[in-house]
């Protein structure tokens, strides 16, 4: 597949080495360029920030710095980190070697004497640091762990579910799977016991209520109250609305109410995605497969022939399913689909295109007409109407009317509230 042009693919290029996306080819993130009004940016190694007009808001003077969260922002400087006011002025009694912002609660991680802690926000202290490994949290809960055992806190700190597992994995869908005794079983968000603890493995619930689990090597698909939906195969792989199910070394495709969705075997399935499917033929074709919802094939190519991705501001889950012919992109969404000439696409934003022609990109709208010449090394709209641009390895800003607010100066944007992901602590 030559590109799953998701809009992580360009930002990945803007966050100076941080990676945020954990390798997940469909970024669910919101990108909104001026968190508070201010955007963090890089030029000549120093971080600062510049607000919607491209003015300097805070002097370039950190080593590193995230998105504004309200009023307070992460940065770094000498190797310390510290929180910041949108005067630049520092909001805690002292720096930490590591500061952790939870996108979803605003919660601050920091890390003291070897052991995490809790702030709110602002970074008032709500808990000592008390954890050896912390987690973001999922449906107000984050898993933490201390002495090799686990539990779960609460926004405030409250230790909601005391630490006496032996491993955990964070809620989801208002369940979380937790090991005890070498077997795993779920619990709810007040810690009450909801399936036993009889399964070798069990994986979080996925969005549509199921979750895998397995005992005895021998796999089932489960729901909330632990009725088996696919039961006693060989492997499942999925996250739902579909599913690859293996028996006796042949896959088939299931639906998330574990129905068997089309008479289709495969040799083989690398993933499944949405209503997007990778797998082996009969005959060891590496193909992609794009199913509607009754099971039938909507589109199909060869791996190295295709790609996919989603229309990144839409509200619901659009996918876009590419053909690559020649000069062309022939382009699927829903029953409409698009000639485009160009290379390659770097993003589908409403009724436009960004395209790469020629190792430059611009953009046409949906009758191929050119409405941004091809002049640039990237662009990428944002979710808050904005759209970046390179050229010559500098970033800068036009507005929605592709006027530009900033002229490509500096070396890296970082929208995001953190300079590193939680992972990059640990590894």
């Amino acid at each position: 597949m030559k590109r799953i042009f998701v809009l992580f693919l360009f930002l990945s290029l803007f966050l100076s080495g941080c990676s945020l996306f954990g390798g997940s080819e469909n970024s669910d993130e919101k990108i909104n360029l001026f968190s508070s009004g201010l955007l963090a940016v890089e030029l000549d190694d120093k971080w600062g920030y510049v607000d919607e007009n491209g003015d300097v808001a805070i002097e370039l003077v950190y080593d590193n710095a995230g998105a504004f969260y309200g009023k307070s922002a992460i940065v770094e400087l000498n190797n310390e980190m510290k929180l910041i006011n949108n005067k630049g002025e520092n909001l805690l009694d002292k720096s930490y070697e590591k500061l952790f912002r939870d996108e979803n609660t605003g919660n601050i991680f920091y890390f003291s004497n070897e052991r995490w802690g809790l702030m709110d926000e602002t970074g008032e202290i709500l808990t000592d640091a008390l954890y050896e490994e912390v987690n973001e949290f999922q449906d107000s809960r984050a898993l933490v762990m201390s002495g090799d055992k686990y539990g779960f806190i609460d926004q405030k700190g409250k230790n909601v579910v005391s630490l006496k597992y032996d491993d955990g994995r964070t809620f989801s869908n208002g369940l979380a799977s937790v090991k005890n005794n070498e077997k795993w079983g779920y619990i709810d968000e007040d810690g009450e016991i909801v399936i036993d603890f009889f399964y070798d493995t069990a994986y979080s619930f996925d969005e549509y209520g199921n979750a895998i689990v397995k005992i005895d090597e021998v796999y089932s698909l489960i729901d909330k109250d632990n009725n088996k939906i696919i039961s006693n195969v060989d492997k499942i792989k999925g996250e739902g609305p579909l599913y690859a199910v293996e028996n006796d070394d042949v896959y088939t495709i299931y639906n998330q109410e574990g129905e068997r969705i089309n008479n289709l075997t495969f040799e083989y399935v690398w993933y499944t995605e949405d209503y997007i499917v990778n797998a082996e033929d009969d005959e060891e074709n590496d193909m992609v497969y794009l199913f509607d919802e009754d099971g039938k094939v909507s589109r199909s190519g060869l791996y190295d022939d295709v790609s996919y991705g989603y229309i990144a501001n839409s509200s619901k889950i659009e996918v876009v399913f590419i053909e690559y012919d020649e000069d062309y992109l022939n382009i699927y969404i829903d029953n409409s689909q698009y000639r485009i000439k160009g290379d390659d696409i770097g993003q589908v934003y409403t009724d436009k295109f960004v395209v790469e022609k020629d190792e430059k990109y611009g953009i046409v709208n949906q009758d191929d007409e050119i409405i941004l010449e091809f002049l640039y090394d990237y662009l990428v709209f944002t979710d808050d109407g904005f759209l970046i641009f390179v050229i010559n390895e500098k970033f800068g800003i036009m507005d929605k009317n592709f006027d530009k607010i900033m002229i490509a100066s500096y070396e890296a944007l970082n929208p995001y509230y953190n300079i590193t992901s939680l992972a990059n602590y640990y590894f």
